[in-house]
């Protein structure tokens, strides 16, 4: 299935309520911390000031587990609502990313579906002086809340499971 694009000015609610319920979070088996390796370098891309060697790494860049309730999630594809079904045993999966086309942005897996949601063309927060820095700092918040380090490997499942509480609680926040 191809791609998705999502635009959105609230990325994580919107990647969010794809999944439709806290539940689908909360409930997941086998649930897991999604790490991204950065390599050191002088930036992100050319002409970008940001530099990799202040974020060289591993960083928590998201969550996915298998879904044992049923939900139904949704998206705003322009002025039209369009449901996802989730089923037990669909693999889900929501990680933070950055490319310079899409700027940072929030990529979404439920089952066979796959989706990106970023902000909307013309937004000042796709701009490549900031869509990094954003990218970064979400990255941040998250390694924070869930207290990883890299190498401690025997505590990834509680990393998920405080990395799911994260999300859940954004879901509330939002009221979704």
């Amino acid at each position: 299935m191809p791609e998705i694009l999502v635009h959105s000015r609230s990325l994580l609610p919107s990647a969010l309520q794809i999944l439709g319920s806290t539940d689908v979070i909360e409930h997941a088996e086998n649930k897991r911390v999604i790490i991204s390796k950065f390599p050191k370098g002088d930036s992100i891309e050319p002409g970008i000031n940001r530099k990799w060697s202040s974020f060289e790494g591993e960083h928590v860049t998201g969550l996915g587990g298998r879904a044992t309730v049923k939900a139904q999630g949704f998206y705003q594809d322009g002025n039209e609502k369009k449901r996802v079904n989730i089923s037990p045993g669909d693999y889900w999966e929501i990680r933070w990313d950055y490319d310079p086309e899409k700027g940072s942005h929030v990529n979404v897996k439920v089952g066979e579906h796959r989706f990106a949601v970023l902000y909307p063309e013309g937004d000042f927060r796709r701009n490549p002086q900031t869509a990094p820095n954003l990218y970064f700092d979400a990255i941040r918040d998250q390694d924070s809340f869930v207290g990883y380090r890299k190498g401690i490997n025997e505590e990834l499942a509680y990393y998920a499971d405080q990395l799911a509480r994260y999300y859940c609680a954004r879901f509330r926040a939002f009221g979704l």
